[in-house]
């Protein structure tokens, strides 16, 4: 699903047209990454929490020559809701 989408589907059900629904979903977007690198949890009430963690390095060896060695990096976790969970688990549309 595309923020396009979303912003379609957003200015058929409200008052904002097409670009301002747009510039709103940008911008939530754009205050998630900024939360997200700077190390805070996230929190949507309903639909579940992302948060940051460290993954670390790992050798990786591999059947060819050369092995490789990934780099420790920030990785995302999202947990869902039960509130969502319970809903997706009882919609039809699946």
């Amino acid at each position: 699903m595309s923020i396009n989408f979303i912003a379609k589907y957003i200015s058929k059900n409200t008052f904002l047209n097409s670009k301002e629904s747009r510039f709103f979903i940008e911008k939530i977007v754009d205050i998630l990454k900024s939360s997200l690198k700077d190390n805070n949890k996230i929190e949507i009430r309903g639909f579940g929490s992302f948060y940051p963690t460290l993954r670390k390095g790992k050798y990786i060896k591999l059947k060819s020559k050369k092995d490789i060695i990934s780099k420790e990096h920030i990785g995302i976790i999202f947990k869902a809701s039960p509130k969502f969970l319970k809903n997706i688990l009882e919609s039809d549309e699946i």
